[in-house]
């Protein structure tokens, strides 16, 4: 099972993906992007439950934000204690444009089996005020050549 979730321009978003991997050797990749400026809101809530062995997940959610936008990710990996040799991968990162974005983020694990490989984090960052601008410039450069400018 694959899912992609893809957030851009609205001012109040939420993305609710919940999988149940419930047959042995199964698998399960999430994958999401939110990019957010002025006072927009994306609210990312996933779960991935694992209730029977062997199986995978791997779930990358990752977001940009500029202005005073506001984005949230609650991920969760539960593992039944029937899940055995469960092998899961939970990774969140947020690029923050700007001194008034804000991200809350809570990647979560609750495992209950004995035998599993299972990672979690989240990363969050300023992009350096130099590359910012260079990067702006060459958007509005890019922007102007396809307009024939």
């Amino acid at each position: 099972m694959s899912s992609f979730s893809f957030a851009i321009g609205g001012s109040l978003t939420r993305s609710n993906v919940y999988t149940t991997l419930d047959g042995e050797g199964g698998g399960a990749t999430l994958n999401g992007l939110y990019m957010l400026d002025g006072e927009q809101h994306s609210d990312h809530q996933t779960q991935i439950i694992h209730a029977k062995p062997n199986c995978f997940s791997r779930e990358l959610y990752k977001g940009i934000l500029d202005d005073r936008s506001h984005g949230v990710f609650n991920g969760k990996v539960y593992v039944h204690p029937i899940a055995q040799k469960t092998d899961g991968k939970q990774t969140n990162k947020t690029l923050l444009l700007s001194d008034t974005a804000h991200i809350d983020t809570k990647p979560q694990l609750e495992i209950f089996a004995d035998d599993v490989k299972c990672t979690h984090g989240a990363t969050v960052g300023q992009i350096d005020q130099t590359a910012l601008f260079y990067s702006r410039r060459a958007a509005v450069s890019t922007n102007r050549s396809r307009a024939g400018c």
